[in-house]
């Protein structure tokens, strides 16, 4: 349980820092983290205005699952995975789900 602890205070923590380091230069957006803490789901959603254009965007969603961390999609210029790494999230616990089984094994991380 300490471990599943671990996971979603590095996975907070990396949701607040990106989102605040984003969000000055961004007129008119805003950052929403989405944190169900019960079902280990987490998203970063981006929302707002850009002059006339709408903007919402879905820029990282991560599932704890299995005692490992999930990266269901991830549309950061960075890669939330690696974020993770840096908040001391080992890599063999981190899976790429946006890859396929068969192209997670070419990653530096999980395959499942």
């Amino acid at each position: 349980m300490e471990r599943i602890v671990k996971f979603r205070k590095a996975i907070l923590q990396v949701m607040e820092e990106y989102a605040a380091e984003r969000q000055h230069s961004l007129q008119g957006i805003t950052f929403e983290i989405i944190a169900d803490e019960k079902h280990d789901r987490y998203q970063l959603v981006m929302m707002g205005w850009d002059g006339e254009e709408r903007v919402h965007s879905l820029l990282f969603h991560i599932d704890i699952v299995n005692g490992k961390i999930w990266v269901q999609e991830d549309n950061t210029e960075v890669g939330v995975a690696n974020l993770l790494t840096e908040k001391g999230i080992a890599k063999e616990d981190i899976v790429l789900a946006y890859f396929s089984e068969f192209h997670r094994q070419f990653t530096e991380f999980a395959v499942a």
